[in-house]
């Protein structure tokens, strides 16, 4: 009785659906950034935040403590109102 009850527990979790594995992210988070928003067309903006924080695994906080050191190694500008173009070599 006990192998019967295990071997219906078993189909029971073999049944269910394992979740979606999560993303793996490489790289430092200054790379990741600088990646998410090249592929998001070389811009974050209020349109785009939200894709460019999922692709590379950062919150908004850890984005806004990149951007110091972004604008210091002149690798960011002010892009009108509320947006912010990057200046990489993928971007010019």
């Amino acid at each position: 009785m006990r192998i019967v009850t295990l071997f219906v527990a078993l189909a029971a979790l073999a049944a269910c659906q394992a979740p979606a594995p999560q993303p793996q992210f490489t790289g430092t988070p200054r790379e990741r950034l600088i990646a998410a928003v090249e592929a998001a067309g070389c811009t974050i903006s209020p349109s785009n935040s939200a894709r460019i924080q999922q692709s590379s695994g950062l919150n908004e906080a850890q984005i806004r403590a990149l951007a110091p050191e972004l604008v210091q190694a002149g690798l960011v500008r002010v892009s009108g109102a509320d947006s912010i173009q990057l200046m990489t070599e993928n971007c010019r």
